[in-house]
């Protein structure tokens, strides 16, 4: 084979699998999952390794090397504008069983009701100056409700997070152990 140097390079991505069957291309690699991208999960309730009653759920995850915290010592500014433009995004579809997917939904309601009654406090506490100890107390603690309910929200609705995106590759965790464990294993290190 003779080299052309006015060719386009070749990539992994030119070597993928155009059509990949549910399941196939997906691996584990000790608590993660890996998968190429394109790929289809198997269909089995990603939280609890069930079969049966499934719904889809769509995610668009990011990822950025986390060394790219340390920007944030430098200046906050300066690590938002470096993470817009390195951060590597990737969607996927996961499934859930009825019972998972309500469980996320109730999630997210706790979590905005926490933040409503925290911004209901507020405003009553602003409000309510002539009971100095009481409005004090409504406002601080509004600001906790608020952080709660936003952090609950976060964490608890998450089913899925990226903890790697290339090119031609996603490392995900949050799977069940089972759900783990029934794939196979890597054959490249991660």
């Amino acid at each position: 084979m003779e080299f052309n140097p006015y060719e386009a390079p070749l990539t992994e991505a030119a070597v993928l699998p155009e059509v990949v069957k549910p399941g196939e291309c997906v691996w584990r690699d000790q608590n993660r999952i890996v998968m190429l991208r394109g790929a289809e999960l198997p269909e089995r309730c990603w939280k609890s390794n069930e079969e049966g009653d499934l719904v889809s759920l769509k995610r668009q995850l990011h990822w950025h090397n986390p060394w790219l915290y340390l920007l944030i010592l430098a200046s906050l500014l300066i690590y938002v504008v470096c993470a817009i433009v390195v951060t590597k995004r990737a969607t996927i579809s996961i499934w859930l069983t009825r019972e998972w997917q309500r469980r996320r939904r109730r999630r997210i309601i706790v979590a905005w009701l926490i933040v409503l009654l925290s911004f209901i406090a507020f405003a009553a506490g602003v409000i309510d100056t002539t009971k100095r100890p009481l409005a004090e107390i409504l406002i601080v603690g509004s600001a906790v409700g608020f952080l709660t309910g936003v952090i609950y929200g976060m964490v608890g609705a998450r089913m899925v997070t990226a903890t790697k995106i290339t090119k031609t590759h996603i490392w995900l965790k949050g799977a069940h152990p089972d759900y783990v464990a029934s794939l196979p294993e890597y054959p490249l290190e991660g």
